[in-house]
């Protein structure tokens, strides 16, 4: 016979698998099928007004710029599925893991004021109990050895959970339970490791939630707090906030969707220091334009290392930095770039100081397609780029 609690554990446990079978799964298939319409597009403004007809994409937003002048603004659709509220091209949008470079800048930034060394381990800031069991390979607990720089170039060995079912799973069983960093580390140490830290290239959201963490342990201060000093107040991104601590839902915002399912719903600490912030396309461009000029740090060497290749890299010509990933072309940037699980887009391009910011606001569209048409008519339509080779 079984006791009353070993059966209510094996009814969870039905109900769960229940739950991932009947519910779970089509949420999940919803969120990656991919969706969009054509690239063929003879204007911008057609391309724009187009994709955001999608039913499953509430609304588009665009933004050119070039130096200081503005080639195109325009947006369509409605802050969500329901064709609830007209958009505008500054309607504030969430960044995703663009927002990542926000981070990456005020880690590089405290570097070069000697509050930080990126070649000292995350367990120098942290003790190495936070470190513990997140990259454990055959036994072998490899946690202390994780630097800075390995975190902020993708190479920290840590698995990524966002892309792993129970993982989505339970943020929507309890879509607006906040979750402290640590609690989302815990999904990090039940992820398979992508290899020892240092190695080769693999994406991981857990590194910034544990940049996050040594920012605020360097500096003694509130992560939103040294973020908006190093970076927004600089630049004077005022209309760019950290959704945990700053952003009070009370204006009008685009929502965002994985498949059917409203992610503005979800209490936004699950995003700390990876992707939680909103933007609008304006400020966006303002961080892109200093990106070009070479005006995110004090000094020219912080500069370069941020855009520098990393060791180990697999393709020279097309790497992740320590912030964004960088094209180059005969050993010169060609470009700088950086995506958004929701179809968010980001990319400068330095010599020609050309910046051009999308979101979808769906984490299945299919970007791709979007972004090359948009990219040729920035071409054919502005001549704000050479022709596309």
């Amino acid at each position: 016979m079984y006791s009353r609690p070993t059966l209510v554990a094996l009814l969870l446990g039905l109900l769960a698998v229940g739950f991932v079978a009947v519910l779970g799964w089509p949420l999940w298939d919803g969120g990656m099928r991919s969706t969009g319409t054509s690239g063929d597009a003879a204007t911008l403004d057609e391309l724009v007004e187009t994709w955001g007809a999608v039913p499953a994409i509430p609304g588009v937003i665009l933004h050119i710029q070039k130096a200081d002048e503005t080639l195109y603004a325009g947006a369509a659709g409605h802050l969500t599925r329901k064709n609830q509220g007209e958009i505008a091209p500054d309607t504030p949008f969430h960044t995703a893991s663009v927002g990542k470079l926000f981070t990456s800048v005020t880690v590089l930034r405290l570097h070069e004021q000697g509050v930080l060394d990126i070649d000292k381990s995350a367990a120098h800031y942290l003790g190495s109990e936070v470190m513990q069991g997140l990259v454990d390979i055959d036994g072998v607990d490899h946690g202390d050895a994780i630097t800075l720089r390995h975190l902020l170039s993708h190479r920290s060995g840590i698995g990524d959970p966002e892309n792993d079912l129970r993982f989505q799973l339970g943020l929507m069983l309890a879509p607006g339970k906040k979750k402290s960093p640590h609690d989302l580390l815990h999904y990090a140490r039940r992820t398979t490791p992508a290899g020892k830290p240092g190695g080769r290239f693999s994406y991981s959201s857990p590194g910034f939630w544990l940049l996050g963490l040594v920012i605020e342990a360097a500096t003694e201060e509130p992560f939103h707090v040294v973020v908006r000093r190093e970076v927004f107040d600089r630049l004077g991104m005022s209309a760019t906030l950290e959704a945990n601590q700053e952003w009070s839902r009370t204006e009008p915002y685009l929502h965002h969707f994985f498949g059917g399912v409203d992610l503005s719903l979800f209490d936004p600490s699950v995003e700390f220091a990876d992707g939680g912030f909103l933007t609008t396309a304006p400020d966006l461009a303002k961080f892109g334009l200093a990106m070009a000029r070479g005006e995110l740090f004090d000094k020219p060497e912080t500069h370069a290392l941020y855009f520098s290749v990393p060791e180990a890299t697999e393709d020279p010509a097309y790497f992740f930095a320590l912030g964004p990933r960088v094209g180059l072309r005969e050993g010169e940037p060609k470009f700088y770039i950086h995506t958004g699980h929701w179809a968010v887009w980001f990319i400068v391009f330095p010599e020609e100081e050309l910046v051009i910011t999308a979101t979808l606001a769906q984490s299945n569209a299919d970007l791709t397609t979007f972004s090359k048409a948009v990219r040729r008519l920035a071409s054919s339509e502005l001549g704000a780029l050479p022709k596309p080779r």
